[in-house]
């Protein structure tokens, strides 16, 4: 496969990491506690490789960067959707290898270590700050609203990247469920997540 191939994706990205909430790195500033635990699954609306269909797949990346990402000598596991086909499994894996461009090749300088990736059972739902996904036994993702200490009132903070890497608009969200195990392992709870539509591809 070259970078010649056409592809592109649209979707749904969820996100969960350990920073507070709004996470520093969207503003190039240090992660908050000074290394970043950071996963992203999305859902697949429209996507295609070369003539291959990839709508209504999902896929997860479960990252670990021993201190901002930009720095490197990262950790990363990929878990692509069971229901993918062999040719399907091929052309997602060449996209979050970073093989055909960004944004993903961007994170792949990034990393030091790639696990096996891992094809695994979704259970996914799409209802904005009340989102979740399981991905097998690998992750697992539980969002719930950002409430007011004081009240106990709903907050849904927005955060606006015309430059962002991964996504342009996001919504943020608390970590009800946090968790990656396998070769990667963390769990938090009540650090920030966030839902956001994304769109990829060759130009």
């Amino acid at each position: 496969m070259t970078t010649e191939v056409k592809w592109s994706m649209q979707g749904t990205l969820l996100q969960g990491c350990n920073c507070d909430y709004g996470c520093p790195c969207n503003f190039n500033a240090r992660p908050t506690m000074g290394h970043c635990e950071g996963t992203w699954s999305g859902i697949i609306d429209q996507g295609s490789y070369g003539g291959v269909d990839l709508a209504g797949l999902n896929f997860t990346l479960i990252c670990d960067w021993p201190a901002a990402i930009h720095e490197g000598n990262g950790e990363c596991q990929i878990l692509i959707d069971e229901r993918a086909t062999p040719e399907q499994r091929e052309r997602m894996l060449t996209i979050f290898k970073g093989e055909v461009g960004p944004p993903w090749s961007i994170f792949k300088n990034t990393l030091s270590t790639r696990y096996e990736p891992q094809f695994v059972k979704y259970e996914t739902k799409l209802d904005g700050a009340n989102s979740s996904v399981k991905a097998g036994e690998f992750f697992h993702l539980e969002m719930e609203s950002i409430k007011n200490p004081v009240t106990g009132a709903e907050a849904f903070p927005g955060i606006v990247l015309p430059q962002g890497l991964l996504y342009k608009e996001s919504t943020r969200a608390s970590c009800k469920t946090y968790r990656a195990s396998g070769k990667i392992n963390y769990e938090y709870t009540g650090t920030d997540a966030a839902f956001s539509p994304f769109s990829w591809g060759s130009q």
